[in-house]
């Protein structure tokens, strides 16, 4: 037996070591981005576009209201409490609000909560032996989407209804949606491609559209797969006003069949991204390196990549952020040619940086580092250049644009780990969450006031007070 974990331990280990050297072949990165000859500036969009930077204060009120309700979303009816909340919120701020979200990423709190079980309420199938709370993966996400989605229209409909005509305001969701790639051009990777977008976002961007889920989610999810009543195929059709999209990344798609044993919204869409690991039933062991709990997932390098290749230079040591601005100009050809000409908003892009801990403190010299942070203030001008395209050249309805975050904040269970801000927070010196502006805040202010693109470096005891002095 101690042989046999032995080798398990060894053989995990190696297939780590080659993981961490895989996918260390980029593409050029031009091929990687729009061709924007000219500066942008603000002037460059459209008059009345919208510019802004993202923070996750105004995200918590849903999250207090379903808290008690987590561990069943997946078997009742959340609409009409969320239908009393929203109404709340309509009453009383209607007056000053006049672009409401409904649900932001319900895809992250129906795959993760109800599907691998690694953000809350921690539920996944027991064959996966991830020490969850209980749960089905082949059933409970579809369930809890299914609630979402008609929460959505709940409120949805509350709004036309009594609060639009006098408040003038919009009402939409936002979805969060990756860019796929097929890996080879035959295999059934294109079509696992296309098969993956609809699992991601037609999951939700179907039903709100045309009343419907995806047909590659119906064929392959069956009976799993709840379906509308013939009133709500009705009422769903366009029921949004905008539709809010964050993007952030792209990645390879391969054609991977799955095991009709063992079920789960993953492996429904039977196509393996460079961000998903497929599951062996075989390597039925748990394994601890530096705190991560590996088990039944067992990584394979020429699986994380194609032919060697990652789609994109990452950000950082990011295992899922590829850095790929033209991807988002794809997507939004996608959304129009398979949706149809939706008025949307990129309600967010960004990128990261990594800290050790939850709450470390970089000595002077990584502070520095952390506010010259070209990389950011780069993907943020790569995106906008190809945002600009998809308005310009490809004639996409979008409105606005919001980078992600205004400060480094709390990133889901990473915490301060993940850094998005535009502006730097200090969360250990005396607790005070000192902010100071990175170079990316003074580009972007700038890049907004119509100013030619800023050649500055920052210092650590710049303060973020003059950042904002005047109104963007």
């Amino acid at each position: 037996m101690a042989t046999h974990l032995g080798f398990l331990l060894l053989f995990s280990l190696l297939l780590v070591n080659a993981y961490s050297q895989s996918c260390t072949n980029y593409p050029d990165t031009a091929s990687t981005k729009c061709n924007c000859t000219e500066g942008l500036s603000r002037s460059s969009f459209p008059p009345g576009f919208q510019f802004g930077a993202g923070s996750a204060a105004y995200q918590i009120g849903w999250q207090m209201v379903i808290m008690e309700m987590w561990p069943l979303m997946h078997t009742i009816d959340t609409r009409a409490e969320f239908e009393h909340y929203v109404d709340v919120c309509f009453s009383r701020f209607g007056d000053r609000v006049k672009n409401w979200i409904t649900l932001n990423e319900p895809w992250t709190f129906a795959a993760y909560g109800y599907d691998s079980g690694s953000m809350a309420p921690g539920r996944c199938s027991e064959w996966m032996d991830l020490n969850c709370t209980g749960g089905d993966s082949g059933t409970e996400p579809y369930n809890v989407t299914h609630n979402l989605i008609l929460s959505h229209l709940a409120a949805v409909r509350r709004y036309w209804r009594y609060y639009k005509p006098r408040q003038e305001g919009r009402i939409g969701i936002t979805l969060v949606a990756q860019w796929y790639e097929p890996c080879n051009v035959s295999n059934g990777d294109a079509e696992a491609a296309d098969r993956q977008m609809s699992f991601f976002l037609g999951w939700y961007l179907g039903p709100i559209v045309n009343g419907v889920y995806p047909d590659d989610m119906i064929e392959h999810v069956g009976e799993r797969l709840p379906t509308f009543t013939d009133e709500q195929t009705q009422e769903l059709q366009h029921s949004f006003d905008f539709l809010g999209v964050n993007y952030y990344t792209a990645f390879y798609v391969n054609n991977t069949p799955s095991d009709p044993t063992k079920l789960s919204y993953t492996t429904d869409s039977q196509a393996l991204t460079s961000g998903k690991f497929p599951i062996f039933p075989f390597a039925k062991f748990k394994l601890h390196i530096f705190s991560f709990h590996l088990t039944h997932f067992v990584i394979l390098p020429w699986l994380a990549c194609c032919n060697d290749q990652r789609i994109a230079q990452p950000a950082g040591s990011s295992t899922w952020l590829n850095v790929y601005p033209i991807g988002l100009k794809k997507l939004l050809l996608h959304i129009r040619d398979t949706y149809g000409d939706l008025p949307m908003i990129i309600t967010e892009n960004g990128n990261r940086n990594d800290l050790k801990t939850w709450a470390s403190l970089p000595d002077d010299s990584s502070v520095e580092a952390s506010l010259n942070d070209t990389d950011r203030r780069d993907y943020i001008s790569d995106h906008l250049c190809c945002l600009h395209q998809s308005i310009n050249e490809d004639g996409m309805d979008v409105s606005g644009y919001v980078a992600w975050s205004l400060t480094d904040n709390l990133e889901w269970c990473q915490g301060f780990t993940q850094r998005f801000g535009l502006n730097y927070v200090n969360v250990t010196e005396n607790n005070n969450f000192t902010r100071t502006p990175k170079l990316s805040a003074e580009w972007f202010t700038d890049f907004l006031r119509r100013e030619p693109e800023p050649s500055i470096s920052l210092k650590a005891g710049d303060t973020i007070d003059s950042l904002y002095s005047t109104s963007i």
